[in-house]
């Protein structure tokens, strides 16, 4: 089941790049890497907890030398995996339940995580977070 929301996730990206066009500018390559399985952490003002499944989209321009490129970054997210979920528990360990209720939590959580790794582990390269799971228990 969590291959084939990934795969689904690939491909939508995939078409959405496709059917943007690249519009006189360098087109872009967005890949996936899913940091691990689920991430579960306890809510800040409750006895339950969060469950996600978070999916990091990785912007590479076409016009870069891509040659291996594709294995090192891969190589290079998996050296720094345990990082790179530590900075997603520090986010989102601090929501409240009410905050994780609320209609646009998925939304603001993606934009404060891909926040989160850009600023602190310098991975500009990561243009979103979607998670392939979200669940409150």
């Amino acid at each position: 089941m969590k291959r084939s929301a990934l795969l689904l996730l690939a491909a939508l990206i995939l078409l959405a790049t496709f059917l943007a066009g690249c519009g006189g500018e360098t087109p872009e390559v967005f890949e996936v890497f899913s940091p691990g399985d689920y991430i579960v952490v306890n809510i800040a003002d409750s006895y339950r907890l969060l469950k996600i499944a978070p999916v990091l989209v990785i912007n590479i321009p076409l016009d870069a030398n891509r040659e291996g490129m594709d294995i090192t970054l891969n190589d290079e997210l998996k050296k720094i995996q345990p990082l790179i979920r530590d900075e997603i528990n520090i986010v989102v360990r601090v929501k409240t339940e009410a905050e994780l209720k609320d209609v646009g939590a998925q939304d603001q959580l993606r934009g404060e995580i891909t926040a989160a790794l850009q600023s602190k582990l310098g991975m500009t390269y990561v243009t979103n977070v979607y998670f392939s799971d979200f669940v409150v228990q």
